[in-house]
């Protein structure tokens, strides 16, 4: 595995907050699996770094002012009926890596969370 079962466990609950404006954002897991985001513009998701096959990464996207879009490296799949992912308030999205394959999954995204 690479790491003990202590260090995944904390790397599992911890979150890292991320201050974006807007453009790129990079999210590197080996610590942590879980990122706030704060944006004021247009984003573009970079394919995070750090991850082992079969784990889970959240994103909380919190948008304040006229919204944005968010564009997803194409490290990221998503399913066949997905639509564009606007930023409206706080979205939350999550992915699970698929090392066989190099991508990450988009198995929810929940736009305008309250």
């Amino acid at each position: 595995m690479g790491y003990s079962v202590n260090a995944a466990v904390a790397r599992a609950a911890a979150v890292q907050t991320l201050a974006i404006v807007s453009g790129h954002v990079a999210t590197d897991c080996t610590f942590a699996r879980k990122f706030r985001v704060a944006v004021t513009g247009n984003i573009t998701l970079d394919a995070p770094t750090g991850l082992q096959d079969g784990e889970l990464v959240l994103w909380q996207f919190s948008q304040s002012g006229a919204g944005g879009t968010i564009t997803l490296a194409s490290a990221f799949s998503l399913p066949a009926s997905a639509g564009a992912i606007a930023l409206v308030g706080v979205d939350i999205l999550a992915a699970i890596y698929h090392a066989a394959s190099g991508k990450f999954r988009v198995v929810s995204f929940l736009p305008n969370y309250q």
